[in-house]
C-alpha cells in the first residue's frame, strides 16, 4: 500500500483525488448531515475523517473468546 489511509492529511497538489459515490440510507446521510453540521465542517470532511479511523476502533472488535466459541 503506497500510504497509510488511517492518518489522512489534507490532499497535497501531487496526491491525486479520487471520488466514490457510496449508496447509503436516507437516515444514515441525514445523521451525518447534522453531525457535519454541528461540528462546523462539510459533509465530505466528515466522511473522510470517519473513513480514515483504524478499523479495529470502528468495528469494536471483542478481544476475548467467548466460552460457546469451537476450538
Amino acid at each position: 500500500m503506497p500510504q497509510n489511509y488511517r492518518h489522512y492529511s489534507e490532499p497535497t497538489l501531487r496526491e491525486p483525488i479520487r471520488v466514490i459515490t457510496p449508496r447509503i440510507p436516507k437516515s444514515l446521510h441525514e445523521s451525518l448531515k447534522a453531525e457535519a453540521h454541528e461540528r462546523g465542517v462539510s459533509l465530505n470532511r466528515l466522511c473522510i475523517a470517519k473513513l480514515g479511523e483504524p478499523l479495529a476502533h470502528a468495528l469494536s472488535v471483542p478481544t476475548e473468546q467467548s466460552d460457546d466459541a469451537v476450538e
